[in-house]
């Protein structure tokens, strides 16, 4: 008898305790939003890693948007994330040498953070406010593989989640992110890639001529069935699709002026921009045809010139 009484309250302690920790999650926000390229930035500096992902947690903390958060509430949370007590010293360290907190002490004894903005956030980190705002997972934004997850993110908003082609050249010139590291980043985030190619009409005599002296990756010769002749065709940027991607509002707003048309439409509005005087000229476009039989995208090269 005493016994069973002993399991029922070691049960009745148990369950209190886990409906202690539910309640306390629920305090804290699951997912966080952030801007990805102010996350990029600070791969590169000392512990600013850790500063820019406590100031991730600490805004997403202040509903209110008052600036200001209890210092205490920042720790219990970082620590329901897996962060230990030392590491959250270092990071918070880093924090204040950014400027992005300052700790004032309230009437009431707590200690509060005064937040800093998120465009003076940006500047600590060498860049501007840039692009759409993301949403993650707070515990997917503290554990293994977090850089990658947040270049998989800018990437899929800078390219509307791969509704845009941007070769992978342009967004190291962008994040200062190599394309040997994009690639492996892709790959840890599960980040999906298709590749697609330009087919144009001109004809594989200029073969030899065009790999020389042309900057067209990846040149090939192809059969064209309805003139009967070799046409050259070559790389364009692969299309890149992240299953784990989440922003405020549309991210696949088209542009007026396109180099990569993926419908008639844009096409012609496309052809509509480059015949104002004040646009930006390109010497050639290119507009979606098809897939082929395995999976890769056909565009077809439309010379302007």
């Amino acid at each position: 008898m005493q016994k069973a009484r002993a399991r029922m309250d070691e049960t009745n302690e148990t369950s209190g305790e886990q409906k202690a920790v539910t309640a306390s999650l629920a305090r804290y926000p699951e997912s966080v939003k952030f801007n990805p390229l102010v996350g990029l930035k600070s791969f590169r500096m000392s512990e600013a890693g850790g500063a820019w992902r406590l100031f991730v947690l600490a805004k997403n903390l202040d509903q209110s948007g008052l600036g200001k958060i209890k210092r205490d509430d920042l720790k219990a949370y970082a620590h329901e994330l897996g962060i230990h007590d030392k590491q959250f010293t270092r990071w918070m360290n880093a924090a204040r040498g950014y400027n992005l907190f300052t700790d004032v002490q309230a009437k009431s004894g707590d200690w509060m953070l005064i937040l800093t903005s998120h465009s003076k956030a940006a500047a600590a980190f060498g860049c501007e406010i840039k692009g759409h705002t993301i949403t993650l997972s707070a515990k997917l934004l503290f554990g293994k593989g977090w850089r990658s997850l947040v270049f998989a993110s800018w990437q899929s908003a800078f390219t509307g989640n791969g509704e845009r082609l941007v070769s992978q050249k342009k967004q190291a010139a962008l994040t200062g992110i190599s394309e040997q590291t994009q690639r492996q980043y892709n790959k840890q985030a599960g980040v999906t890639s298709r590749k697609n190619y330009a087919i144009s009409n001109i004809h594989a005599n200029g073969y030899h001529g065009v790999l020389e002296f042309g900057n067209r990756a990846g040149l090939f010769q192809f059969w064209d069935r309805n003139t009967h002749q070799k046409k050259l065709g070559w790389r364009i940027p692969n299309t890149r699709h992240f299953p784990l991607f989440r922003t405020d509002g549309s991210y696949k707003t088209r542009r007026t002026l396109s180099l990569f048309n993926r419908t008639a439409e844009q096409h012609a509005a496309s052809m509509k921009a480059l015949r104002k005087p004040t646009s930006y000229q390109f010497n050639e476009i290119f507009l979606y045809d098809r897939n082929s039989r395995n999976g890769n995208g056909l565009w077809i090269h439309v010379p302007l010139n």
